[in-house]
């Protein structure tokens, strides 16, 4: 069976490289305009925004028009969603203008168009664009952008990218043990995702980076960048991406500028670089795809292992080239993401290098998200709202017995009385059509025609800053479909999480006030759920206050707009103390944790949980319509909403006691639970939230 297994993967994943990124840059002229269209990007793979930056240039009278993308077959199924956005541009204007194409299904390819107020296609305006191939059926992979001038060698990174792709991600080889073997190579299966393009035309939006892992650039050039653009990687970071920058030149907490630009006085627990582990660096095991271990099967390569891999290639992988000690770079956290600093340039370095680099971070897409927005998410029916779609058992069984007796006995009785049976051929489809009517309205007033909710949200906040990251899922139940679709704003990312591939998905999505969904994101009498990730600024806040004698916190102000259904704080000394039922504008005292208030803490965790559902999700998986796993004890491909960072961090409130050097709660922080929503965006004016739990954690000053 093992040996069956890599050779599946073999003929899968081929001896080709397989390259996601790409893109073009074209320049159009026509109707007395002039644009320059760069789509080179890379990410987008498993979902997020794709961005397409236009720079317009309007030698006309001053004007309004429509840039549009659509999918380059206007009847291929599946369908890019439709793009829209209006720009009014003066008399010699220039403006920069960025398409935000969302990653919802499996199409890649667009045509682009501007179109004139009455809505006719320019002629000499137009141009096809393609976009990264879904990738849902393999291990993940990072998204690189490195922001240079010049050219960068990635390509060591991205044999680093495979060496560990393939073997913590479900790729071969397998071992006899039941385990995957760790740091292992096969040179048949190389994929690359990156683009190095040059700091000039970034997007100014932090959810146009949305679909990458990985930001690397210099610290000179990420001083050249455009305040609007280095504002928005910042933004990115904070919402959970990677950042590295290189060529620092001095120690990072002595590099002025470096803090200046992160702005690292200024946060809440003033930031701590944090030095590398040289115990991480490890030798890469390279077993190459036509070796004679390999060929006489997994276990005679894990035995000849040594003997096999002596070559020329194993060694030039492993021959380091940084230094191999904890000043090579250090990181700092920024609320969900983290930025990484090397005084020196680690491109285009060694293998082993970026191995290493890369065992420290959080690079899978997917992971950090929980969802794949190209792909099925296996645990759909997990986060059902309670009441909709549930059979009406007893309804029906009514229904069912009146209309039996009236079609029958009492029909029989009441034409044999009159003496015309012959009617029998009349009242029979009459009482039947209304029955079925019966149930069909039936169900349509008991599921209603408004929009039903379910919303479970964590949000980071940085009271020092008023910034606030937040990572919600919400699920949707429309009795009719919103005639305006959904509105969110254009600093949120919104992720549709799909049960069965969205294959026949058809969206429109108009950026010129707001993010507007018009259309085909949620669908009446069908549920619809997505993952929402929002960069703002909050003036909510939690004012903790020491008593006179400055031993610990005493009492506590709820700034926040809703009631605290409980609270959570920990001091200093790591002593966790709680409150219940805060109002919005009150005051409470704090107390010790007793193990009563930790059962109220289990008990509002638990109404609020991500559970299956036993109709539609039994354990041996039977009937869930979602896309097998490629082998058994693959798990790892796939999406799996457990991993996210949302969940994650509800993992906290679960273990409450843990210390922070176990991965606990930081000291000085509080954790307030919400049973009504905050502010976090559903997209939906009055949707009717059936249940809902938010968390909010948030740093206290000293």
């Amino acid at each position: 069976m093992c040996w069956f297994r890599v050779l599946v993967l073999l003929l899968i994943f081929g001896a080709a490289e397989t390259a996601f990124a790409g893109g073009t840059e074209t320049s159009l002229r026509g109707s007395d305009l002039s644009l320059f269209v760069d789509s080179r990007w890379c990410g987008g793979a498993y979902g997020g925004y794709y961005p397409i930056r236009i720079r317009i240039r309007n030698t006309g009278t001053s004007r309004s028009f429509r840039l549009q993308l659509t999918d380059l077959d206007p009847d291929a199924i599946p369908s890019l969603p439709v793009v829209e956005r209006t720009v009014t541009l003066p008399q010699n204007a220039t403006q920069l203008v960025t398409l935000s194409i969302p990653m919802a299904n499996y199409a890649s390819q667009g045509h682009l168009d501007v179109l004139d107020a009455s809505g006719n296609r320019l002629d000499g305006l137009s141009t096809t664009i393609s976009f990264p191939e879904s990738h849902g059926d393999g291990p993940d992979r990072p998204a690189l952008l490195v922001i240079s001038p010049v050219n960068v060698d990635c390509d060591r990174f991205e044999d680093a990218v495979n060496s560990i792709g393939t073997s913590t991600a479900g790729g071969p080889p397998y071992s006899g043990s039941g385990r995957w073997s760790g740091g292992m190579y096969l040179s048949h299966y190389h994929t690359t995702d990156h683009q190095v393009i040059p700091p000039q035309m970034l997007p100014e939006s932090w959810v146009d980076y949305s679909a990458l892992d990985i930001v690397a650039t210099s610290l000179g050039t990420f001083r050249q960048i455009p305040a609007a653009a280095r504002a928005a990687i910042i933004n990115w970071v904070e919402m959970g991406g990677r950042l590295l920058i290189y060529d620092v030149g001095v120690a990072e907490d002595k590099s002025k500028e470096l803090g200046e630009m992160l702005n690292l006085a200024g946060r809440a627990g003033t930031p701590k670089w944090v030095p590398a582990d040289p115990g991480e660096h490890k030798k890469i095991v390279f077993i190459p795809a036509d070796s004679a271990a390999l060929a006489a099967g997994p276990e005679a390569a894990m035995t000849n292992m040594d003997e096999e891999t002596n070559t020329k290639q194993q060694k030039q992988a492993n021959k380091a080239v940084w230094k191999v000690e904890p000043q090579t770079f250090k990181h700092v956290e920024l609320m969900l993401g983290r930025v990484y600093s090397f005084r020196d340039n680690p491109f285009p370095g060694a293998p082993v290098d970026w191995a290493w680099w890369l065992k420290t971070t959080n690079w899978r897409w997917t992971t950090r998200t929980g969802v794949n927005a190209r792909s099925s998410t296996r645990d759909f029916f997990q986060f059902l709202i309670p009441g909709v779609g549930e059979t009406p058992v007893l309804a029906f069984v009514l229904l069912i017995t009146l209309f039996t007796l009236v079609i029958g006995p009492v029909n029989y009785f009441l034409l044999s009385r009159r003496k015309k049976f012959y009617l029998l051929v009349l009242t029979i489809p009459v009482i039947a059509g209304i029955t079925s009517g019966s149930i069909l309205a039936y169900a349509a007033v008991a599921d209603g025609f408004g929009v039903k909710a379910r919303l479970r949200s964590f949000t980071q906040l940085d009271q020092r800053t008023r910034t606030a990251v937040s990572l919600s899922r919400i699920s949707l139940y429309a009795g009719l479909a919103p005639s305006d679709g959904m509105h969110f704003s254009p600093e949120t990312v919104v992720l549709p999480i799909w049960h069965t591939p969205p294959e026949s998905f058809l969206g429109a999505i108009d950026w010129t006030d707001t993010q507007h969904l018009k259309s085909g994101w949620i669908v009446s009498r069908s549920i619809a759920q997505f993952l929402t990730l929002n960069h703002r600024v909050e003036r909510g806040r939690l004012e903790v206050r020491k008593p006179a004698t400055g031993e610990t916190p005493a009492e506590i102000a709820n700034g926040f707009s809703q009631q605290i259904e409980f609270l959570l704080v920990k001091d200093a000394a790591e002593n966790l103390f709680c409150a219940e039922s805060i109002p919005a504008g009150g005051t409470a005292v704090l107390k010790p944790m007793q193990p009563a208030m930790l059962t109220k803490l289990s008990e509002l965790l638990e109404a609020g949980s991500v559970t299956a559902n036993p109709e539609l999700s039994p354990d041996d998986g039977s009937v869930v319509p979602f896309e097998a796993p490629m082998f058994e004890g693959s798990g790892e491909y796939g999406a799996r909403f457990s991993s996210g960072l949302l969940e994650q961090k509800y993992a906290l409130l679960r273990s409450p006691m843990r210390k922070s050097s176990q991965g606990g709660i930081r000291p000085q922080t509080y954790l307030a639970i919400f049973l009504a929503n905050p502010g976090i965006e559903v997209g939906v004016p009055n949707a009717q939230a059936q249940t809902e739990i938010h968390v909010i954690m948030g740093d206290y000053p000293e």
